[in-house]
């Protein structure tokens, strides 16, 4: 696999801001000079003063985990967001490792025997996901183990300069191909084709996107705000649709959980339908796995 180019000096700070490509290009700088137990060091020091910094997010990882685990209290919440600031540093190096550095991914597979089947016969696959784990070079896992290409659905990152590095890494990445949400209807049209073509669609189905149409869920207490566009797309498809979660267990290690089918695409359900079905089992992974989800916005509510 071809290295991406990257500057070998230190990187002039264009934009030090969260959304910039500074801390990026200065992460990459360190890698290359730094070995593998100083930066696993440097994570935790450095993700306080992200943590402190970035206010915003923690309001809205420090709500979400208040409505998760009622009984913690202001400290153990500051604590437990913090974790959640370590693990996107961790997934965040896993995933420069593997693009920039080409190291391979080890992975771990559980409840895999039911997709396993299916991902081995022909036709179209709606994988429902979330933010943890390295969404991305999860297409390696399918591609590799599967031999299926795999379909995501991206968000543009918010400065030209970090989308053009994304870019460039997402060009290496076997099997994977990247679909940009511009324009939501055209993008609906054309994943719906893609499924009915047989292809393998994977969507992130647990973070509202700004601007775009929302369903308010109750569970066990709890409202829970979800994208509309999923669920709809896996009631039009008609396809088989199945939960994967990625956790992080170690240095470029993932275990890969695969759920039951959350609509067999066999009979006719509506969106509310789907979602309540795939909110029961992301449910089950957050309140085990709170601290890799990475999501800095306040989507549950008490």
């Amino acid at each position: 696999m071809t290295s991406i180019n990257s500057t070998a000096i230190v990187p002039k700070p264009k934009s030090v801001s969260l959304h910039g490509d500074f801390w990026t290009r200065f992460l990459l700088w360190l890698m290359r000079r730094l070995p593998e137990s100083w930066m696993l060091f440097l994570v935790r020091p450095i993700s306080v003063l992200f943590f402190l910094a970035a206010k915003q997010q923690r309001a809205g990882i420090i709500c979400n985990l208040r409505a998760l685990h009622p009984e913690m209290g202001p400290l153990g919440l500051w604590c437990a967001s913090h974790a959640v600031f370590v693990q996107f540093a961790l997934t965040y190096m896993d995933r420069l490792w593997h693009m920039h550095f080409q190291r391979d991914i080890e992975w771990e597979f559980e409840n895999d025997d039911a997709l396993k089947g299916v991902l081995r016969k022909p036709g179209g696959i709606l994988l429902f996901t979330l933010h943890s784990g390295n969404y991305d070079i999860a297409a390696t896992l399918i591609y590799d183990v599967f031999k299926r290409p795999l379909h995501i659905v991206r968000k543009r990152e918010q400065s030209e300069s970090l989308q053009k590095i994304r870019s460039r890494e997402l060009e290496l990445s076997r099997g994977l191909h990247v679909h940009y949400n511009d324009d939501p209807w055209a993008l609906g049209v054309e994943l719906c084709e893609l499924l009915q073509a047989g292809e393998v669609v994977a969507v992130l189905a647990d973070r509202p996107v700004a601007g775009l149409s929302t369903s308010t869920f109750d569970h066990e207490g709890l409202k829970v705000l979800l994208p509309q566009g999923p669920l709809v797309l896996a009631q039009v498809a008609r396809v088989p649709c199945f939960p994967i979660f990625l956790t992080r267990l170690g240095v470029c290690r993932y275990r890969a959980t695969f759920g039951s089918a959350i609509y067999d695409g066999a009979r006719r359900e509506s969106a509310d339908q789907i979602g309540h079905a795939w909110l029961s089992v992301m449910m089950d992974f957050l309140r085990c796995h709170f601290d890799q989800w990475f999501v800095f916005e306040n989507v549950i509510a008490r």
